[in-house]
């Protein structure tokens, strides 16, 4: 008896998702497209201004020597000793971005709509921030400083990673903040926070550390840019909650101000 309620159950919920992606999951696609096109304007933007990102870089690297947080080449050169672990961190870093959320982002919109909101909202906002940094402050990530030791492991070792993001949508001068780390950062605390299976909470809570370390080890960010994107990330979360709160307190009071107006006229 309890199997056919569940199966039924399942069946009607099967039933509504045509219904439930064509009233709200096309305006969502469009919304990321938007998105991607406006990133793809800012790259154009930061990319005429390379010799401005590599000096930046420099003082960066500089910065992170006289504060003892200059780790770089030797997490890279430790990975590098062992080819499966430098592969390894190279598919995390080009399947553990917008590949697992998108995963992530569809899971929570037919599972958790009212969460997958807050933090669409969280990334847009945090986005925003980082684009507006991407313009006025470009930097470049320490591959482009092969002088000082680095190497691209991705370019060199992986495959594939253009097919997951087109050289055409990458910015190359966006090492300031680190969004690859930030957003993964904002994904994981959206997992943990909402789910209750344990293995996906250990998912959230994995993966940001992993993202910190792929960014790193492949060359492709500073440490500090990786902090960078955490707080970027953060300061997004928490402006989006703001901005959730006062839309209900906004729908709250227009309830409430539509309530008394209709009492007044019924009496």
């Amino acid at each position: 008896m309890q199997r056919t309620l569940h199966n039924n159950n399942f069946i009607a919920k099967f039933q509504k998702l045509p219904r439930l992606i064509t009233r709200g999951f096309f305006k969502e696609l469009l919304i990321v497209l938007l998105a991607y096109l406006l990133y793809f304007v800012v790259r154009g933007v930061a990319a005429e201004r390379a010799g401005d990102a590599m000096i930046r870089a420099v003082h960066v690297l500089r910065l992170e020597d006289q504060i003892g947080l200059f780790w770089e080449l030797d997490m890279q050169a430790w990975a590098l000793s062992h080819e499966a672990l430098t592969q390894f961190f190279n598919q995390i870093y080009i399947w553990g971005n917008f590949p697992f959320i998108g995963v992530v982002a569809l899971w929570f919109y037919f599972r958790y709509r009212p969460q997958y909101i807050l933090y669409r909202n969280a990334f847009l906002i945090s986005g925003a921030i980082a684009l507006v940094i991407f313009v006025t402050l470009p930097t470049a990530p320490p591959r482009f400083l092969w002088w000082a030791g680095f190497q691209d492991t991705v370019y060199q070792l992986a495959d594939g990673y253009y097919a997951v993001q087109p050289e055409g949508f990458v910015n190359r001068y966006a090492a300031i903040p680190s969004m690859h780390f930030g957003w993964i950062l904002l994904l994981g605390i959206g997992i943990v926070s909402t789910t209750k299976f344990r293995p996906m909470q250990a998912v959230g809570v994995v993966m940001p550390i992993l993202m910190f370390l792929s960014v790193v080890m492949t060359g492709n960010h500073f440490i500090l840019d990786a902090v960078i994107g955490g707080i970027v990330s953060v300061i997004g979360l928490v402006l989006a909650i703001l901005y959730q709160r006062g839309g209900e307190r906004l729908k709250q009071s227009f309830s409430e101000k539509f309530s008394s107006r209709s009492r007044g006229m019924a009496s």
